[in-house]
């Protein structure tokens, strides 16, 4: 998404074009854009031009240290297929698949490896069969070890999401979004009276759909309806 477009080029345009479609009449009547929906224009390219830096910043963080990202150890994880929520990620939170597996591991939390351990504690002071609780002493060591080899796996990650700044750089990167949210909502509350206006309408679509996702969803997904036009009218600005 552009962070610049030259809103005044695009209004020559189209101006340009609906004289022609009207055949060559001119307004007779000149229309001042709202001055506070252009005022509200300069905030959201600043805003927009933030929420970028910000994502740059996130991205080389991501290049600089991916190599130091750890895999899960093989106790905590499963194969199978899981919620994605569950399964194993990279430093981008993209799915990781094992070289010669087909799909991403799902791995154990420290709340489930928890659970276990207190699972495991409980059959074995309800069980009355000797051999039973032989069993479940076996199973409780193990339990505890996969929770100790969970500790150092989820500390790791909290560790390197901390000394990398990719903490910081996600708040960031959140910021800049809800400011984009917060300006572009106060835009489309103020009237356009040219395409001036319109464009800078288009732009907090545009730029409110990309932070929070929309623009990625299906083109038939009504919730992309507005972005795709929106999308279509900034297209033309820079083309323009």
């Amino acid at each position: 998404m552009a962070t610049n477009v030259n809103r005044r080029a695009l209004l020559a345009s189209l101006a340009a074009a609906t004289t022609a479609a009207a055949g060559g009449a001119s307004a007779s009547v000149s229309i001042s854009e709202n001055p506070t929906l252009l005022a509200l224009g300069d905030k959201l390219a600043a805003a927009i031009a933030e929420y970028w830096e910000a994502v740059e910043a996130r991205d080389w963080i991501i290049a600089e240290w991916r190599h130091r990202w750890p895999l899960a150890p093989d106790q905590i994880t499963m194969t199978g297929k899981w919620p994605t929520s569950s399964e194993e990620k990279d430093m981008a939170g993209r799915p990781i698949i094992r070289p010669g597996e087909e799909r991403p591991r799902r791995v154990f939390t420290l709340q489930e490896l928890n659970q276990w351990v207190g699972f495991v504690k409980h059959r074995i002071a309800r069980t009355k069969s000797d051999r039973l609780r032989t069993k479940g002493v076996a199973d409780l060591a193990k339990c505890r070890k996969d929770l100790e080899k969970g500790e150092a796996y989820w500390g790791e990650i909290d560790r390197l999401r901390e000394v990398s700044g990719l903490n910081s750089a996600k708040q960031r990167i959140e910021t800049a979004r809800e400011l984009i949210e917060k300006i572009a909502a106060e835009v489309m509350a103020e009237e356009a009276r040219t395409m001036e206006g319109v464009v800078i309408h288009a732009q907090a679509v545009e730029a409110w759909a990309v932070a929070w996702g929309f623009i990625t969803l299906p083109d038939d997904n009504p919730l992309k309806f507005g972005a795709r036009l929106a999308s279509t009218i900034m297209r033309l600005a820079r083309e323009g």
